[in-house]
């Protein structure tokens, strides 16, 4: 919590990124000024979760946050070449969408339109 508000204090325009074992102490970091907040028991308990019915998804996610090989889930802005484009014709597997700040969740319509400015997320294959 201390280090999350002597970042702030110290740099206004620092993402700042920090850890939290459960969901009261993700609050606090919030107010305390932190940009996002990984919530290790919630986390767990989620993974834990969909591995008693999908196991195999439990696979792809964690291949999804080692950094080595397979898929990653990715963010970029939009490229120019892209505007105006529908989501579902990009390149890459789109996952979500971030415009104007606002993560719009689950997954965007298919319909949807690329517009300056917006960021994707997306499945990157690092093979």
């Amino acid at each position: 919590m201390l280090a999350t508000l002597t970042a702030r204090s110290l740099t206004a325009g620092a993402e700042i990124v920090a850890a939290a074992r459960e969901a009261p102490t993700r609050a606090m970091l919030r107010r305390a000024g932190a940009d996002a907040v990984v919530t290790s028991a919630e986390t767990t308990g989620r993974l834990l979760g969909v591995a008693t019915r999908s196991p195999s998804v439990v696979t792809v996610v964690d291949d999804m946050l080692t950094p080595e090989t397979g898929y990653r889930l990715a963010e970029r802005s939009v490229r120019s070449s892209e505007t105006g484009r529908q989501l579902r014709g990009l390149e890459d597997i789109v996952v979500s969408l971030v415009r104007d700040g606002a993560l719009r969740a689950p997954s965007p319509d298919a319909d949807d339109t690329a517009r300056a400015g917006d960021r994707i997320l997306y499945l990157e294959n690092r093979a």
